[in-house]
């Protein structure tokens, strides 16, 4: 069934009236908005009349002539290392290796100022080693999933996103691309085309913009245009689709067992719409398709797939990168030496050896030995010389696209100045649309007393609200009480919180992946056996509303950012009318 938002008759209280009142003038008629639709082309690049001269490309296919085979391979590489800094170590390691690309993890990250320190000794060390710009890569998806998180803008998750009206789509794009250039990142896994079509799946949901691959493709084409134009290299992932899986490929080897013409009706779509509107890489999943690949092998090391299917078929001739190796869905089962080879061979042309992993003191020794996989495949001639010179050049061409050869002072790296208020405003507006109602049957909103206890666990992102949970932001913004539990409650929390519970007219309770947390679900139904009215703040994956069919008032947040919070804490109150749509069929429990 498709859970429904409520209407604006579920609502009681004046403030509510004279909001829907003062919104009818404004507005007129409210139609529900139509998904964006993007432009029919745009450039995989930013604009070229704001920047010098670049390279011809017969002087990049020069330079690929002049590189060594170690140079080369080194190009071919994303990796990761230990520390917040280029300590001694880790310099020399990257030197060695002629390393040209990194992916920067949280492990790595303080807060923005940190961030912008260590990508500057980053690219310094490795253009002093290759005489090449390094791609700087990071995680920074918007949601839950965020490298940085100190000193820069949490952006909504693409699923917040696609709940609200859609119109400040491309300006966020453009924002967070701001905010990463400015710490001198140049790329940027994300947006996640992935169509999560499958309710049981543990790893894209809020990722995902939804379950309708039209709409997914539109947003990602506006998306995918914001960050490149913002200067960002956008990677697309995870090819051909990570949606209909109810494994994560992070911990075992999930199967898709669709045929090419299922793939295309569904998951292919927004990889389409992504190739169409000029996106500069994608990267490809570690997951099983059987009836497309029939060696057991999954999409990261298919020739079948990124070759014949991806770069052949849908013409797509960007970077191919692969999710990271060192993933349980590839090091478990191929490893990662052996498969960085086959990877190459497939037509993937960068890969990422990186782990976000914390407490990796072995990380170099980790990647070194694919790196030196590498190298002996090309001599032994496992890698042809044509397909490393083709991958090579992909790398340099879209290096030069974004003008990191020319010079730019601080080795392309711009001090983190940025004016982060523009941003939250545009992030909170989008998150105040993004609240949906899924129903008031007992019209407890907005709350009437402050008579209150909220429920909830340690907030996701403590430094917004020095360190404060939900329910003590909102008892603090609306006068009741908070108590927290864990995130899978004990039942001597849970009767704490039921004796607790007796002395408040309202309940407020914060949900969270209840799939993962059963006991979520017993404390919520022994709550409703008070019969006090429980307002369900539905804060991680809408699917958990198959779990709150009993719950008589549920606002879906879709995450649990700080601007999510403070939007939540507006209808709770009153000052914020929740229109947004779910995005997402969800199933009968």
């Amino acid at each position: 069934m498709r859970c429904s938002s409520a209407s604006s008759s579920s609502f009681s209280g004046r403030r509510w009236s004279a909001m829907i009142l003062s919104l009818f003038i404004l507005a007129g008629c409210s139609n529900p908005i139509p998904v964006p639709t993007p432009e029919a082309a745009s450039t995989p690049a930013p604009s070229s009349d704001s920047m010098p001269d670049k390279m011809s490309e017969q002087q990049l296919k020069d330079l690929v002539a002049k590189m060594d085979v170690q140079e080369k391979v080194g190009q071919l590489v994303i990796v990761s290392f230990e520390t917040t800094e280029v300590d001694t170590k880790t310099e020399a390691w990257l030197r060695t290796n002629k390393i040209g690309n990194v992916i920067v993890y949280a492990k790595n990250i303080e807060n923005a100022e940190q961030a912008t320190s260590l990508t500057g000794q980053l690219q310094k060390t490795i253009r002093n080693a290759t005489q090449i710009p390094a791609f700087i890569g990071i995680d920074q998806e918007g949601g839950m999933v965020n490298r940085v998180r100190e000193g820069v803008t949490i952006f909504p998750s693409p699923m917040a996103i696609a709940a609200g009206r859609h119109e400040n789509l491309y300006s966020l794009a453009w924002s967070m691309a701001d905010e990463l250039s400015g710490m001198g990142f140049n790329m940027n896994f994300a947006p996640v085309l992935d169509v999560n079509s499958n309710p049981d799946n543990p790893v894209i949901h809020l990722r995902a913009y939804g379950d309708d691959p039209q709409a997914a493709a539109n947003f990602a084409s506006i998306w995918i245009k914001g960050l490149q134009e913002g200067g960002m290299v956008s990677v697309a992932k995870h090819f051909p689709g990570h949606g209909d899986t109810s494994e994560d490929s992070h911990f075992a080897l999930p199967k898709v067992n669709k045929t090419l013409d299922e793939l295309k009706a569904m998951e292919l779509i927004p990889f389409e719409a992504a190739i169409h509107s000029g996106v500069s890489a994608i990267m490809t999943s570690h997951i099983l398709f059987p009836k497309i690949e029939k060696e057991k092998i999954p999409a990261t090391l298919s020739k079948t797939i990124v070759t014949d299917l991806l770069k052949d078929e849908l013409g797509y001739n960007g970077i191919v990168i692969s999710d990271s190796l060192q993933m349980d869905a590839i090091q478990a089962h191929y490893g990662m030496a052996e498969a960085a080879v086959k990877a190459i061979q497939a037509g993937v042309d960068m890969l990422i050896l990186g782990d976000g992993k914390v407490l990796q003191p072995d990380s170099e020794d980790v990647q070194t030995p694919v790196i030196e996989a590498l190298i002996e495949a090309v001599g032994q001639g496992t890698i042809t010389a044509e397909r490393l010179d083709d991958a090579v050049l992909s790398i340099l061409r879209i290096k030069n696209d974004y003008g990191l050869f020319i010079d730019q002072g601080e080795q392309n790296h711009a001090p983190y100045d940025i004016d982060l208020n523009a941003h939250q405003v545009l992030v909170q507006e989008t998150s105040d649309q993004s609240m949906t109602l899924i129903r008031d049957d007992v019209s407890a909103l907005p709350l009437p007393t402050d008579s209150t206890l909220f429920v909830s666990f340690p907030c996701v992102y403590p430094l917004a609200f020095d360190k404060k949970s939900f329910g003590e932001v909102a008892a603090d913004s609306l006068f009741g009480k908070a108590v927290n539990v864990h995130q899978d409650p004990t039942q001597s929390e849970i009767e704490d919180i039921l004796q607790k519970a007796s002395g408040y007219d309202t309940i407020v309770l914060l949900v969270y992946n209840m799939a993962d947390s059963p006991n979520q679900l017993n404390l919520l139904t022994q709550l409703l056996e008070t019969e006090k009215p429980i307002v369900v703040i539905c804060a991680g994956s809408p699917y958990d509303l198959q779990y709150l069919e009993d719950a008589p008032t549920v606002l879906c947040t879709y995450g649990y950012t700080p601007s999510a919070v403070l939007s939540a804490i507006s209808v709770l109150n009153g000052t914020l009318l929740p229109e947004g749509k779910l995005p997402v069929e969800i199933p009968e429990k």
